[in-house]
């Protein structure tokens, strides 16, 4: 039986605000970084001042305020050695 995978998307606005779907949990949060966990893996966002204005898990909508630098997905590493041996 397949796996159905659900959809997440992003939306940034200004730099300042960010709209996300798809969020099963917040994982991390201080001032500078944020680690949520979404439907297709985990996302950290790092910045300044940043904050979660408005999280329901139910829905998987998260709102996230601050000065936004980075968003980036993290996958998981494969050894060393089976990298270069593909």
């Amino acid at each position: 039986m397949l796996e159905e995978k659900k959809s997440h998307s992003l939306i940034l606005s200004e730099q300042t605000k960010l709209n996300m779907s798809g969020v099963t949990s917040a994982d991390g949060l201080n001032q500078s970084g944020i680690e949520v966990t979404t439907s297709s893996g985990k996302i950290q966002i790092t910045g300044e001042n940043l904050k979660i204005v408005a999280f329901t898990k139910e829905s998987g909508n998260l709102e996230v305020e601050g000065k936004i630098f980075e968003i980036k997905y993290k996958g998981e590493k494969k050894p060393l050695v089976k990298r270069l041996f593909k």
